[in-house]
């Protein structure tokens, strides 16, 4: 239990602070509103690399990090 709260603290800091910065990347206008578009229509549409932290391997590997690769 002690691991977990450990975890808990900054695991739920960083999907807030998280939150906020998609927030305002999605809800831009103006000329910013056109390069989110056009970064993001290139994007492969499976491509969680910067999403999927929270559930994804990593995740279930217990590190939470969006930038490790968990081979599996």
């Amino acid at each position: 239990m002690e691991t977990y709260r450990g975890r808990r603290a900054p695991r739920t800091a960083r999907i807030l602070t998280t939150a906020r910065v998609w927030g305002e990347i999605l809800h831009v206008d103006g000329a910013a509103r056109t390069l989110r578009n056009e970064l993001l229509t290139h994007r492969d549409t499976g491509d969680y690399q910067y999403t999927d932290w929270p559930y994804g391997q990593a995740a279930q590997a217990g590190n939470g990090s969006p930038h490790t690769e968990v081979s599996g």
